[in-house]
């Protein structure tokens, strides 16, 4: 996608090779997202359709390029992307999460043997590592916890640069206010100093 556009013309040949899914599944993807607004599509003739993302689709995961090209099953990469809205410290070398399997299950909409089976090709291509925590759930039971290699799944340069784009964001907001709180003391002044004027000029004159 362009970032200043907000658009992006791939062919549906692409769309396959990049997805590895098939036409008829990308075509209900398509439609799915013009159903909720999320994606607009411009048909054209002879060429590839249009896509439009609007602003709302900003609170979508992000994932880069390098992710997306990574030597995975399709279907764990849809799982992982399912996941990644549930870790925590992003930016970090390590993302995790705590949740059990079954909490997996629901988040992703996937049965439990398949998040067990997801998680284990994910451990033995080295992209995630898990460990017993010394906690315990409400039942007792030890709480495990999942680390992510965000170097490894190429997204951890990704968020570096999301969260310092943010920053500079908010530097530039908190200038451009700054700039503005002074021209409105500049005028706060310069409107005092005209009442005061004003005040002298009406005082009468006494003998």
């Amino acid at each position: 996608m362009n970032k200043d556009t907000r658009t992006c013309y791939p062919s549906m040949e692409t769309i396959k090779e990049k997805t590895g899914l098939s036409i008829r599944f990308i075509n209900d993807s398509i439609h799915r997202l013009e159903q909720f607004g999320l994606l607009q599509v411009t048909k054209r003739k002879g060429t590839s359709n249009l896509y439009y993302f609007p602003p709302e689709t900003d609170q979508f995961e992000m994932f880069s390029e390098e992710f997306l090209d990574m030597d995975l099953p399709p279907k764990v990469k849809e799982y992982y992307m399912k996941l990644q809205k549930t870790l925590y410290d992003k930016d970090q070398e390590f993302a995790t999460t705590h949740y059990n399997d079954s909490k997996l299950a629901e988040i992703t909409g996937l049965s439990k043997p398949t998040v067990k089976k997801y998680n284990l090709i994910l451990e033995n291509s080295g992209y995630m590592k898990t460990a017993v925590t010394p906690y315990k759930d409400e039942a007792g039971l030890a709480i495990r916890e999942m680390s992510f290699d965000m170097q490894k799944l190429g997204q951890f340069g990704l968020w570096i640069k999301a969260i310092t784009q943010q920053v500079v964001t908010n530097t530039d907001d908190i200038e451009e206010l700054k700039s503005t709180i002074k021209q409105q003391q500049i005028e706060l002044n310069e409107l005092k100093r005209q009442m005061s004027l004003r005040n002298i000029t009406t005082v009468p004159y006494e003998m």
